[in-house]
C-alpha cells in the first residue's frame, strides 16, 4: 500500500509542477516539488523502496519537461545519494536540518539542470534571469520545503497505519 501512496504523491507533484504552477501567478517560479519528495524518500525510506520512485519520477519529469532525456533522473538520483549520505551524519528526525536540505536541494537541482544544458551547447551562457529565478525558488524552498516534507511524512505514516489495520482485519 505504501507504493500506491508514493505513486499518488509523485504524480500529484508532477501535475502541479507541469500544469498548475506555470500558469498561476502565485506559483510562478515555484521550485520542483519532486525534489522535496526525493528528500523525503532519502530521509525516511529505505534504498530498496525509494530508488525505483526516484528514477521513475525522474524519467516522468524528463518526458514532460521536453528537455534532454535523463536530465531530471540524473538530478534526482544525485540528490537522493546526497541525502542518503547526509543521513549518516545527522539524525533523520532532526527537523532543524530540513530547511537547509530543502534549500540545498533546489539549488543543487537547478545547478545540475542549468549545468548540463550549458554543457550541451558550447556557446551557451547562463542568463541573469536564471540566477534570480533560482534565488526565488531557494527562498520558497527554505520556508515551504520542510513543511511539505513533514506533511508527506505525516500522511504516509497515517496511510501505513490505516493499511496495516486493514490487513489485520482481513487476515
Amino acid at each position: 500500500m505504501t507504493y500506491v501512496f508514493h505513486i499518488l504523491v509523485g504524480f500529484s507533484m508532477v501535475v502541479f509542477h507541469t500544469t498548475i504552477a506555470p500558469y498561476s501567478s502565485l506559483f510562478s517560479g515555484f521550485y520542483d516539488l519532486l525534489g522535496v519528495f526525493v528528500i523525503y524518500l532519502g530521509f525516511f525510506r529505505s534504498f530498496r523502496e525509494a530508488i525505483p520512485f526516484v528514477l521513475f519520477f525522474g524519467m516522468v519529469m524528463d518526458v514532460f519537461s521536453g528537455g534532454i532525456f535523463g536530465l531530471y533522473a540524473t538530478a534526482y538520483f544525485w540528490l537522493y545519494i546526497f541525502v542518503l549520505g547526509l543521513t549518516l551524519f545527522i539524525r533523520k528526525n532532526n527537523v532543524l536540518f530540513l530547511p537547509v536540505v530543502a534549500l540545498f536541494a533546489v539549488v543543487f537541482e537547478n545547478v545540475v539542470l542549468i549545468g548540463i544544458t550549458a554543457l550541451m551547447d558550447a556557446g551557451a551562457t547562463i542568463p541573469e534571469s536564471a540566477v534570480k529565478i533560482v534565488i526565488g525558488q531557494a527562498v520558497w524552498a527554505l520556508f515551504t520545503g520542510p513543511v511539505l516534507i513533514l506533511v508527506v511524512k505525516y500522511v504516509d505514516d497515517k496511510w501505513e497505519k490505516y493499511a496495516n489495520s486493514r490487513e489485520k482485519e482481513f487476515a
